[in-house]
């Protein structure tokens, strides 16, 4: 019994369906809960427009044709409704968990995927969003939000006479536990509903909270649109993109130490702040990064992008992904060149103007800190390259004198400069020909503006270094004053990252891990270091060895192999020199050449760890003349230390050792639990098949039996083998009913008799507890050849002349020993049905109609020879009640009279219905009942649509046979 609740553990998904028949789970509750604060409300508003600028047909790339309108209900609720003239035409992804793309890489991020169910859950789940409903062509996706209360409030009961076959064998009390499995979490559900609504979409969102509304409103100024505030009056426009400049906006209330949202100068001793302008990729908006700045999503404004200028571009093709991380300033540049490009020369001049604002007054230094300079520095460019020079300046700009700032000026300079009357621009602009800042100088504030270049310096001292050498710094390491302490200092604080120690002769040479990455700057590095968890490190402490070595005279010579250089030592005074040398090797390395007294002091000092402090302090007491007993008191306390540091080692590795027993000893009793378990699984998957087994021996005796009673004469049975269906009528006949249409010339898929109920469960025996699933998927054949447990004739089918009345009086009694067999009431031929969803009263048909019994002789014809598999299954007709179809124990199906009277195919979604509810991996309407249905649509399809692409002077008996069927049932409902 333990083993088979741990099957049974809690599955949401299956219980929640079982709770909401109709409905499929979409997402746990639990998912993206712990990430909920990375998708705030802004970017779940972006979604709804995506998806529009995805697909408008019309207006491609943006959000013109779209209608927003709002509505005001009961309560405070406002009712958004987003709606466009086209179709969506599919809805699988709205109520499935994956979000199918193509393509690794494209030119459009949306289209109703995941996204748009996380917006879904966000919104219904984070902010109490009370309806998200979804119309397209034909259908309408419904999304609910439920809780676990929800669902285990539903979930129906199942008596334990009505227990499925896999827990016969269980007590009451033990099927009492089984009934008491409750959800955990809540879910997210999405239902698929027929509409009458067609060449036009909609998103449908109503809600009372404030927030959302107001991001939502946001909806025609998250994409590209004639009504988006963000632009309009554009400084350049064509198909490419367009570009907007932005005016800089006077704030007096900004000081230094004040924290902006965007950038800020000078501007006659105010404060100006330059706005953020918006990002839109391919129609829809997007979020920018300077890698300087970091992301400019700002708490006052999510979309926050370049300061000074909107930017549209189209036509990009970018890195799908569901997060849309923001785009990098180089990245963005790369795709913002093709707006330059496409810029004549009069365009490039205007943008430069309508730009100077920007380029006067925003802090400037080499290279640019804002993107908008990489920006306006290739408009200047593009000018030069096109034969623009600074003579034209006065012509297109005012009189100002205009100088470029060539050099690092400091702000005194500046300062005087712009007293001057000057206006200090980019460097950039040397391109054009703009005088430089610097010939405005004299000699001495000239003098004053050559700084120091960093990173020339460095490669300078490296070239010195490679010439004639130089000065490097060290550490004085004073327990490295003998062979012994250096070999014991190495170890100890290079033990981590020496790979090998090799002895060649008289030289020694200790090779250190390609990690350590020790580029060529460690090699003439002058800082001092700590530690060796960098490369300067590492090189900081082995100069200090080197120098150690051959000052006290225990090295005759040291170099190192950095990989590409060989670096040579000397001693100076107290100054340790160092030459790089241009050289390849393969290891990096520290070669020592010292005697072999030397070097057999460095390997001992190595492997007995000891520091040298002991060696060090005996060598300080001979300096200071003290007698040899004190040398021997001296020696004996450090063995007794020693020896007591051993102990404790011994000690510390006995606890050690103890431990790990403790815990492989435990490995092992899970591993014999583990295997216990796995045992006691197969031992109930082997009753299981073997019950199966039997129960179809059985059956097929029973089959033959009754065949061999009646003679040999064909008996009325729509014998039908057991397939699973989806989940509703609407769904069961899924894309195949459109085919049926075609061919058929049938009125719309939703017109017709309407259906009542048609997602309710009726298989009494195995609406309940789920039975284990296999791990992969079936295929339709799969499905026909597991479940094929009896053998019935199929070269012969009987027409409806054959037929008789008192066939199907013969089966009478069969179906009420069935349904006493099940748990329902029979009084003479009426029954009641024990079904969670609707009970009723029901009679079966004693004396069908000539014309009924033809009927059920076209159904299942048609289903023969759409699937090459014949009925299985015993057919009649009932009146009363409120459903459309009715299984007992996967034995006999009912078709309420109603059926009767409705198209053939609204008919035939009914009988598959209820058929599929035979598989027992197919409990209620749960993920494997789906899966089923959809394999039954696909074979049904693929029938239809090959018989639709045959010409008609190709078509064979059979098929033609289809295409006369609905003929003929039409006939049959117009004689009634």
């Amino acid at each position: 019994m333990e083993n088979l609740l741990t099957i049974l553990r809690p599955n949401t998904l299956d219980l929640a369906e079982r709770a909401f028949p109709g409905y499929r789970v979409v997402f746990l509750q639990s998912f993206m809960y712990a990430s909920r604060n990375s998708y705030p409300l802004e970017w779940i508003a972006r979604e709804l427009p995506q998806n529009c600028c995805d697909h408008n047909q019309e207006h491609p790339g943006t959000l013109d044709g779209v209608d927003c309108t709002e509505e005001d209900l009961d309560d405070g609720v406002k009712r958004l409704t987003f709606a466009g003239p086209w179709a969506f035409r599919a809805y699988d992804k709205l109520i499935t968990f994956g979000s199918d793309k193509s393509d690794v890489k494209g030119k459009a991020a949306g289209g109703n995927g995941i996204g748009f169910k996380q917006a879904a859950l966000r919104l219904m789940r984070d902010y109490g969003v009370k309806k998200v409903e979804v119309l397209g062509e034909g259908w309408k996706v419904h999304y609910e939000y439920v809780t676990k209360d929800d669902i285990n409030d539903k979930l129906p009961p199942v008596a334990y006479d009505h227990r499925p076959p896999p827990f016969q064998s269980v007590t009451p009390d033990e099927w009492e536990q089984i009934q008491a499995i409750t959800a955990e979490e809540g879910a997210l559900l999405a239902k698929v509903e027929p509409v009458d609504n067609h060449g036009q979409f909609s998103y449908i969102i109503e809600t009372d909270n404030p927030a959302v509304i107001e991001h939502l409103r946001e909806f025609k100024h998250l994409g590209v649109s004639k009504e988006n505030r963000h632009l309009r009056q554009p400084h350049f426009q064509g198909s490419v993109g367009s570009i907007t400049w932005l005016p800089l906006a006077e704030d007096p209330s900004l000081t230094d130490t004040a924290e902006s949202d965007s950038a800020w100068v000078h501007v006659e001793s105010n404060r100006v702040r330059a706005e953020l302008g918006k990002l839109f990729i391919n129609g829809q908006i997007y979020r920018f990064q300077d890698e300087d700045k970091g992301d400019r999503s700002r708490k006052t404004d999510f979309w926050g992008g370049i300061e000074g200028v909107t930017i549209v571009v189209n036509n990009v093709t970018y890195e799908m992904s569901i997060d849309r991380p923001p785009m990098n300033k180089w990245e963005l540049y790369g795709h913002v060149k093709c707006l330059v490009r496409a810029m004549n020369p009069q365009d490039l001049i205007s943008n430069l103007q309508a730009s100077e604002h920007l380029w006067v007054k925003l802090p400037y230094s080499d290279g640019g800190n804002f993107f908008v300079f990489l920006l306006i520095e290739n408009i200047v460019s593009r000018l030069g390259y096109l034969g623009f020079s600074f003579l034209y300046f006065p012509k297109y700009f005012s009189d100002k004198k205009y100088l470029c700032l060539d050099k690092n000026l400091n702000n005194d300079q500046k300062a005087k400069l712009e007293e001057e009357g000057y206006v200090l621009c980019p460097k950039f602009f040397t391109e054009i020909g703009m005088p430089k800042a610097s010939a405005k100088l004299s000699d001495t504030e000239h003098a004053r503006t050559l700084k120091p270049v960093g990173f020339q310096a460095g490669q300078e001292l490296f070239k010195l270094s490679q010439q004639c050498g130089c000065k490097v710094s060290y550490p004085e390491l004073q327990r490295c004053r003998n062979m012994q302490g250096i070999g014991a200092f190495v170890k100890q604080i290079f033990a981590e990252i020496i790979e090998d120690i090799r002895l060649e002769g008289q030289s020694l040479k200790i090779v250190f891990k390609r990690s350590c990455n020790i580029d060529k700057e460690c090699l003439v590095d002058i800082n001092h270091h700590e530690s060796v968890d960098t490369g300067e490190g590492i090189m900081y402490f082995i100069r200090g060895i080197v120098y150690a070595g051959l000052r006290n005279q225990c090295f005759e010579d040291a170099y190192f192999a950095q990989g590409d250089f060989f670096s040579t030592f000397m001693v100076y005074g107290h100054e340790l020199l160092v030459r790089n040398n241009t050289s390849s090797t393969d290891d990096v390395f520290l070669n020592i050449t010292a005697t072999p007294v030397n070097l057999a002091e460095f390997m001992e000092g190595f492997k007995s760890g000891d520091d040298g402090e002991r060696v060090n302090r005996i060598a300080a007491a001979q300096d200071q003349g003290k007698s040899a007993g004190d040398f021997a008191d001296f020696y004996r306390s450090g063995l007794e230390r020693e020896v007591a540091q051993l102990d404790q080692r011994k000690t510390e590795l006995e606890t050690a050792i103890a431990k790990i027993q403790l815990e492989l000893d435990k490995k092992q009793k899970e591993a014999e639990a583990e295997l216990a378990i796995e045992m006691q699984a197969k031992k109930v998957e082997a009753e299981a098949e073997l019950a199966v087994e039997m129960q179809a021996k059985k059956a097929k005796a029973e089959v033959e039996l009754a065949v061999e009673r009646r003679q040999n004469k064909t008996p009325i049975r729509f014998l039908l083998r057991p397939l699973r269906a989806v989940a509703s009528v609407s769904a069961v006949i899924g894309t195949a009913a459109l085919a049926i249409v075609a061919l058929a010339n049938l009125p719309s898929v939703f017109s017709g008799t309407e259906m009542k109920n048609p997602e309710v469960d009726t298989t009494t025996a195995y609406d309940g507890i789920k039975a284990p699933k296999i791990d992969n998927p079936r295929s339709l054949s799969d499905i026909l050849r597991d479940f094929n447990q009896t053998s019935f004739r199929t070269d012969v089918w009987p027409s409806p002349t054959q037929i008789a009345q008192d066939a199907y009086n013969g089966i009478l009694e069969g179906i009420a020993e069935a349904l006493k067999s099940l748990g329902g009431a029979l009084e003479g031929r009426k029954f009641s049905v024990e079904d969670n969803m609707e009970a009723g009263d029901y009679r079966i048909v004693e004396n069908p109609t000539e014309n009924q019994i033809q009927q059920l002789s076209l159904l299942q014809e048609l289903f023969s020879l759409l699937t090459h598999h014949p009925i299985n299954q015993t057919l009649y007709l009932f009146q009363g009640g409120g459903l459309l179809g009715l299984n007992h124990g996967a034995k006999y199906i009912g078709l309420h009279e109603a059926d009767l009277d409705a198209e053939i195919w609204e008919a035939m979604s009914v009988l598959t219905h209820e058929v599929a509810h035979n598989d027992f991996l197919a409990i209620g309407h749960d993920s494997e009942f789906i899966r089923a249905g959809e394999a039954i649509a696909a074979a049904l399809q693929r029938r239809l649509y090959d018989i639709a692409a045959t010409p008609d002077a190709q078509l064979t008996g059979e098929e033609r046979k289809i295409l006369q069927i609905k003929s003929r049932w039409d006939s049959l409902i117009s004689n009634k």
